[in-house]
């Protein structure tokens, strides 16, 4: 280390501690006029630091003493800022030895304390560096120094390194992560781990080069568990980056933001009810404000009651309604919401029906009249968004998912599902990825596809015996 202390208790302390450290102190000079350099910190309520820093110290007459050419010609890296710049002394010494040290990677740690720094000085230590370190509350400070205005940290980064022949440019920017530039290749580092803000929270991959192909955007509701959760990691997978939504099961919305982040995905998790106008809103303006676009939308959001016919009694207008306003007013809520940045996308919607509103076929009216109602919406919905976005719905039979095997209540999931199977020609009810994979299909892969009710049944609306007997072998 190279610095200077003042011949004081202070001075004492300080080598004390540094040399048990394993410092060099070597190269720490004494200085017997000027006392030891402190700085008073205090912390706003928000955590934010303020410094006040001691005037006319001994590291303000840092000198340009025998061996220090020397000790720059060997070493291998080089650490100095701005503020140790502040004096005319300290700043011919700071400046004198980068330049000397050529073989050295030369790291000018911007460091902008108070008013102790200046355009020029900037320029100045730029020109000396082989490596910029400066974080986001510095960057519009160096840029100005530069004569450049640049908002995009990204490319500010990138002018900083081409226009001063950086090896490396780092911007750290807090919990946002940060922005290298290394000998040309930009690339964007995230925090691995998920931030709260409010009801969202982030999760993000840890890295991604900047110049990899724009990723596509998806929204898919109810995205915590079953078809979403399917859903949303097919479409990580596919490229797309995710808005994983719930309401209740925020632990197993986490573990789905985990997994798509681990397929390279950046998410954003966002807990709202999508019955709810305001929060359908809220949660686009979140994904548009993160990526600029959104190409394409999942209604998976459900909510359903059991009651069969002989039940009538028990099914007031409240059941009718708690269902319509997820099951119905929520995707055309979401719909509304999304279409203008999936005009934009050419992108498309599915929603995810029931073979119950294509049948009529279930055991709650609310419910299969709800499936029925998003069925004709789809259809509505398609000819008005048509040629830009395209509008599908998946109707799937059983799905072997904690969605229905709540609904079937302790026990009665088995039992659903024999009697399932017994009753469709293919003899088998649907995985959430089996799914999963026919929404992603109609959003990536149905190119000519628009107002469609695909039936994911196993073949029930054939009806089972209907058909004859096989033929002949």
């Amino acid at each position: 280390m190279v610095s200077r202390v003042g011949g004081d208790p202070l001075g004492d302390q300080g080598i004390a501690a540094l040399g048990s450290l394993g410092v060099d102190c070597s190269h720490l000079q004494r200085d017997p006029r000027h006392p030891t350099g402190t700085v008073a910190v205090t912390l706003g309520p928000a955590g934010d630091a303020s410094y006040v820093f001691a005037a006319a110290t001994a590291w303000d007459n840092l000198a340009w003493e025998p061996g220090l050419e020397q000790l720059a010609g060997e070493a291998d890296a080089v650490c100095f800022g701005t503020l140790g710049q502040r004096s005319k002394e300290s700043r011919e010494t700071i400046r004198r030895f980068p330049a000397a040290a050529t073989r050295a990677v030369r790291v000018f740690d911007v460091n902008l304390r108070q008013h102790f720094h200046s355009p020029e000085l900037i320029r100045d230590s730029l020109a000396l560096a082989s490596v910029l370190k400066f974080n986001d509350e510095e960057l519009p400070v160096v840029a100005a120094a530069c004569g450049v205005v640049e908002n995009d940290p990204v490319a500010a980064v990138r002018q900083r390194a081409d226009r001063y022949g950086l090896r490396l440019a780092a911007l750290t920017r807090g919990a946002a992560g940060s922005v290298l530039v290394d000998n040309g290749v930009v690339r964007v580092h995230f925090s691995p781990f998920a931030i709260p803000c409010g009801p969202r929270a982030v999760s993000r991959p840890l890295c991604r080069e900047v110049g990899m192909p724009e990723r596509k955007v998806a929204v898919v509701t109810g995205s915590a568990t079953g078809v979403g959760a399917a859903t949303v990691l097919g479409l990580a997978r596919r490229g797309y980056d995710v808005v994983i939504n719930y309401t209740k099961s925020e632990a197993e919305a986490a573990a789905s933001a985990a997994a798509c982040a681990e397929a390279g995905a950046d998410t954003l998790l966002v807990r709202a009810d999508v019955a709810d106008d305001a929060a359908c809103r809220s949660m686009v303006g979140a994904a548009v404000d993160r990526w600029g676009r959104i190409d394409a939308l999942v209604n998976n959001a459900g909510r359903t009651s059991v009651a069969s016919m002989a039940g009538w009694e028990g099914v007031d207008a409240q059941v009718f309604h708690d269902i319509y306003a997820v099951n119905l007013i929520g995707p055309f809520q979401m719909i509304r919401a999304c279409a203008p940045e999936l005009t934009k996308a050419k992108g498309a919607i599915v929603n995810v029906s029931s073979m119950a509103g294509a049948l009529g076929i279930g055991t709650s009216a609310p419910y299969i009249a709800s499936k029925g109602a998003l069925n004709a919406l789809t259809l509505n919905v398609a000819r008005m968004l048509a040629p830009d976005v395209r509008v599908n719905a998946v109707c799937p039979g059983l799905i072997l998912s904690r969605w229905f095997a709540s609904g079937a209540g302790e026990g009665g999931m088995e039992q659903l599902k024999s009697q399932y199977e017994r009753a469709v020609p293919l003899e088998r009810a649907s995985t959430p990825a089996e799914v999963a994979d026919a929404v992603i299909w109609l959003i990536d892969g149905a190119a000519t596809m628009t107002g469609e009710l695909l039936l994911l049944d196993s073949g029930m609306h054939l009806g089972k015996g209907l058909s004859g007997s096989r033929p002949a072998s």
